[in-house]
């Protein structure tokens, strides 16, 4: 009987465990989409300074967000003459579930020291990161891990 009954338990667990695995999978943090800020000639990146930028969140398979970024200060000056050359900054938006609402990415992010390069955590609770791109250039990806600061409003 005893030997019949663990068995049972045996089949119940292995019968359970994609659903588990499956639920361990959607909560963990996600890249839901890229974020990509542009600004045009003139924006001037001088240390210290605020320069506004317009941004759009892609995810895929919903309309794109719109959103203002304005970039507080830089965390080191990294010795990079914009000029008056339009750039285009790119990260990819890593977020605790696999769905965002529309404005959800708002709020202040701080620089965070990551493995891979400079992170920017924040929005809403802090629990969103912003990490730099690799599908953009040289000059912008290092422009992108230096930010010390971005601040981040729903323009939808």
């Amino acid at each position: 009987m005893d030997r019949l009954i663990g068995s049972a338990v045996a089949v119940a667990l292995v019968l359970a465990a994609p659903f588990g695995a499956g639920l361990a999978q959607q909560t963990g943090p996600v890249q839901v989409g890229t974020l990509t800020c542009r600004g045009g000639a003139g924006s001037g990146f001088i240390l210290g300074s605020v320069t506004n930028l317009a941004c759009v969140l892609h995810v895929a398979g919903k309309p794109d967000d719109r959103y203002l970024a304005a970039i507080q200060n830089f965390a080191v000056n990294f010795g990079i003459n914009i000029g008056e050359a339009e750039i285009a900054l790119s990260w990819d938006v890593i977020a605790p579930t696999p769905w965002l609402t529309p404005g959800r990415l708002a709020g202040t992010y701080g620089a965070a020291a990551a493995s891979d390069g400079r992170n920017l955590t924040g929005g809403v609770n802090g629990v969103m990161a912003l990490r730099p791109s690799r599908q953009q250039d040289e000059v912008s990806r290092r422009i992108a891990e230096k930010l010390g600061s971005l601040e981040l409003r729903y323009d939808g």
